[in-house]
């Protein structure tokens, strides 16, 4: 059982937002180990590390690997930190656009570390 991020009421199946606020149970299908990072880093009190703020219904928070799986990072707990969701859509979308430019998606030889300044893991800001 997980904790809505939102409310902070139960979710069944590791969902990170319970069915009033559009969670599913499935999760969007990601792995055990995904699920377990996310029950680990992301609660109802969580801030996201970019901006500070709590998760609301609109744009709850979600997890982001500092360095990109697409450029060479790893998919363990410490490469990955809570933002919301525009922001973390944001970030890949600018990502996509240098992968474009870099003729068919080579690996970058420096991958960016995407604003590792702030802080990791629970209430961080």
């Amino acid at each position: 059982m997980g904790w809505c991020l939102v409310c902070g009421g139960g979710t069944p199946g590791g969902a990170s937002v319970c069915a009033r606020h559009g969670g599913r149970p499935s999760s969007r299908h990601y792995g055990a180990q995904h699920q377990e990072h996310r029950r680990l880093l992301i609660h109802p009190d969580t801030r996201c590390v970019l901006c500070g703020r709590l998760a609301t219904p609109s744009d709850p928070l979600e997890l982001d690997h500092r360095v990109a799986v697409a450029v060479g990072g790893g998919d363990g707990i410490a490469n990955k930190r809570p933002i919301h969701r525009s922001e973390n859509r944001k970030l890949g979308g600018q990502l996509g656009v240098m992968m474009k430019r870099r003729r068919g998606g080579a690996k970058l030889s420096n991958p960016p570390r995407r604003n590792l300044s702030r802080g990791f893991g629970r209430n961080s800001a």
